[in-house]
């Protein structure tokens, strides 16, 4: 039997199907993490006490924004990162902003080169940061399709009993 012929046989399946893409959020935009570049750290900046020294967890396909707010930084990957870039050196104020999004996962090392160093080893030195990128969390519609496709499984063992003069597994 053709795949069509059992979705004319099996409504149930049919209709979670189309709640499955009704109700599907489609691809998660991507979500943008800043981080306040300061006086030797990386974070939240919160005068008048100094700030916050932030490494954040993010998905792949998001985006760290480095704020320069205060003092003359940058930002780079460490040597052999798998991930890498380098911002310009940029003096706050006026400040400015350095973007970079992430596409692996794995955790990545970075510094500041006027307050830090790269160790060549994958570790640096001095003014630093990590970023912990994962594997976005499943969307719902792959558990609706995982629901429907477990009930049409069902109906479709049903009809075939149905048809043979059975009725299903034996007790």
């Amino acid at each position: 039997m053709s795949f069509l012929g059992i979705l004319r046989r099996t409504p149930a399946v049919s209709v979670l199907a189309v709640l499955a893409l009704a109700l599907s959020p489609g691809e998660s935009p991507a979500g943008i993490v800043n981080i306040d570049v300061f006086n030797n750290d990386f974070g939240m900046f919160a005068p008048p006490n100094g700030g916050t020294h932030v490494d954040p967890t993010i998905t792949v396909g998001d985006t760290v924004r480095w704020n320069f707010v205060q003092g003359f930084h940058n930002t780079q990957s460490v040597v052999g990162s798998a991930e890498s870039w380098t911002s310009p050196i940029i003096s706050a104020p006026p400040g400015g902003t350095f973007d970079h999004t992430f596409t692996r996962v794995g955790t990545f090392n970075y510094f500041c080169i006027v307050h830090g160093s790269d160790n060549v080893d994958g570790t640096a030195s001095g003014m630093i940061g990590h970023v912990t990128v994962v594997v976005p969390e499943p969307s719902l519609i792959l558990g609706i399709s995982a629901i429907a496709t477990a009930f049409g499984g069902c109906c479709v063992r049903r009809l075939r009993g149905q048809r043979d003069g059975s009725h299903g597994p034996a007790a």
